[in-house]
């Protein structure tokens, strides 16, 4: 079986790590993105949180919750006029079930500390330095774990592929062809 480049971004992290940890065979190079070494009880809260709102309101309002912790304040700023569209647009492509059964995966998620020490491969992990959910010191600390590089995104928030695309695109690009 050939082996596979792996890219996880937030609570999709959580699930590269783990498989790059249990399954190294099948991995050659691992990309975590916006996930820290001890960002795990605070993304139970937040989820926690998240899930309070979809039980007492509605999608949009959750969406609404959810816009300063997931996108950056550059991002919010130089977007500002197309925010009704984002929430409209998180708000028709989710279901609350669909949501509440996500929230409840992502809050029983082991932390990352059980999977460090078993990743073999190279590892690049990635933040934005105005990611309120991960710090870039958390971030840092988990590329340490897995011995691996550590990039941050000046000025993105925590969905760094959204805010900075190209360069995102670009790193991870130059990460997978490093001889």
């Amino acid at each position: 079986m050939a082996k596979v480049h792996l890219v996880g971004i937030s609570h999709g992290a959580y699930i590269a790590l783990r498989l790059a940890a249990t399954a190294p065979q099948q991995v050659s190079q691992l990309v975590l993105c916006s996930i820290g070494h001890d960002s795990h009880a605070y993304v139970r809260q937040i989820t926690h949180a998240w899930q309070q709102i979809l039980r007492h309101s509605d999608l949009k309002t959750m969406a609404w919750a959810m816009l300063p912790l997931v996108f950056g304040k550059r991002f919010l700023k130089q977007n500002q006029e197309i925010v009704d569209k984002i929430i409209a647009a998180i708000a028709a492509r989710n279901h609350t079930e669909g949501l509440m059964a996500h929230f409840n995966a992502i809050s029983a998620y082991p932390p990352p500390e059980a999977y460090v020490r078993s990743i073999q491969c190279p590892t690049l992990v990635i933040s934005g330095s105005d990611d309120p959910i991960v710090s870039h010191r958390d971030a840092r600390q988990l590329a340490e774990d897995c011995h691996g590089r550590y990039e941050m995104f000046p000025q993105t928030g925590h969905s760094v592929p959204a805010e900075a695309p190209a360069l995102f695109q670009q790193l991870i690009f130059d990460f997978f062809n490093q001889p």
